[in-house]
């Protein structure tokens, strides 16, 4: 849906928000792939919730501003918080 420019479709429960690394050229990178989440724990106190993913929108641009800095050394790039809904129980089945 990232790569297609898809919005959220209406329904579904939220799990959470991934930060996520846009370059330009690779499809995106998640925080975890790098253990960015021990710094953004270590700088912020923010973990993850049961999900793997942050809780509210609020934490989850604090985690992207935190990992955006030179300092923490991510990945380059744009990092963006992406909220995750599971749609599952929106999904109708027919037979």
């Amino acid at each position: 849906m990232i790569l297609a420019g898809n919005p959220v479709a209406d329904g579904g429960v939220s799990l959470g928000f991934e930060p996520l690394v846009f370059d330009g050229s690779t499809p995106p990178c998640s925080w975890l792939c790098n253990h960015l989440e021990v710094s953004v724990h270590r700088d912020l106190g923010i973990v993850p919730n049961r999900h793997g993913l942050i809780g509210t929108y609020d934490e989850a641009r604090r985690c992207t501003d935190c990992i955006s800095r030179d300092d923490v050394g991510a990945e380059p790039g744009l990092w963006l918080p992406w909220l995750v809904v599971d749609r599952s129980a929106c999904v109708a089945v027919s037979r």
